[in-house]
């Protein structure tokens, strides 16, 4: 009786081991924080400006976009995102002097998103 029991106990202490990573891994899913739409081609280079200072030239192609309505662009001193729900998904590490754009748009025939930002 005494084997049976302490036999009982490990079952349970790995049944519990096992449910204890299936939801840590479940978790991870969950809270991963990849998208699940592809990133876009870009291009990023530095230019200095005529008035003084640097810019930051960000080209990204989007070439399953029909409309500018469609891009969803956050800019921040330390981050630019560009989201297009359902299609694409970017996120960039910068050092920004500011959060508004120098010059943003898109060309539809191209469709490419042109982003000029100031740098820090």
């Amino acid at each position: 009786k005494e084997e049976t029991k302490e036999e009982t106990k490990e079952e349970t202490k790995e049944e519990e081991k096992k449910e204890e990573k299936e939801e840590e891994q479940e978790e991870e899913q969950t809270t991963s924080s990849a998208p699940a739409v592809p990133e876009p081609e870009y291009t990023m280079e530095t230019a200095e400006r005529s008035k003084g200072g640097k810019r930051l030239k960000l080209e990204v192609k989007l070439p399953s976009v029909e409309y500018q309505k469609e891009i969803d662009l956050q800019l921040s001193k330390n981050k630019v995102i560009c989201d297009v729900e359902g299609k694409y998904f970017l996120e960039l590490d910068v050092n920004l002097k500011t959060n508004v754009p120098l010059k943003c748009k898109f060309l539809k025939k191209t469709k490419i998103l042109k982003v000029h930002l100031e740098l820090a």
